[in-house]
């Protein structure tokens, strides 16, 4: 299980309704030691963000999380895919972007935009490919990080991939939110 990152502690808390008092009672960390995560002022030790995140997730269990929102049946494509092939594949799946993946680890994305500007390039595209035209990776979430964290995520990114033990295992758009909230 990957957990999530102690920059996001502020963010769950909120969403689980607790003041850094409550948390710090319910996990047995200390209210300035939150307080420092929070600012950015400590990178805490693993066993205090599992302790902090354990206690969110009993102080709170009607919390979602984006593995209840994501899209388990993840179709990707590799850097060495031809562009052709790729952009047919989103055509036929009425997608707009596929993560790129390579020894199963994503690695890039291919959106449409990609696909267009290789296009106004003149690029071949039954030649090219994925790898020579691909953005980077987009944002990344573990599946147990509370859903209320994606809003704000995806008003910067049409795409979350969430990756657990290094691993691809779902992705959220935008349009998966809008019955979610």
């Amino acid at each position: 299980m990957q957990l999530p990152l102690p920059s996001e502690l502020k963010l769950a808390r909120k969403q689980a309704g607790l003041t850094q008092v409550q948390l710090a009672a319910a996990s047995g960390v200390s209210q300035s030691v939150i307080a420092k995560i929070e600012t950015g002022g400590v990178d805490p030790a693993y066993s205090t963000v599992q302790k902090l995140f354990a206690a969110l997730e009993k102080s709170a269990p009607s919390v979602k999380l984006v593995r209840e929102v994501m899209h388990r049946r993840v179709v990707t494509v590799a850097p060495s895919d031809k562009v052709m092939v790729a952009s047919r594949k989103m055509k036929k799946l009425g997608v707009s972007q596929l993560p790129v993946v390579s020894n199963g680890k994503l690695v890039g994305l291919l959106s449409e935009d990609d696909v267009m500007r290789a296009v106004e390039k003149s690029f071949a595209t039954n030649k090219t490919n994925v790898a020579r035209i691909m953005s980077p990776s987009p944002p990344v979430l573990s599946s147990s990080v509370p859903a209320s964290v994606l809003p704000s995520i995806l008003h910067h990114s049409a795409i979350v991939c969430v990756v657990d033990g290094g691993k691809l295992v779902g992705v959220v758009t935008r349009a998966d939110l809008l019955t979610v909230f």
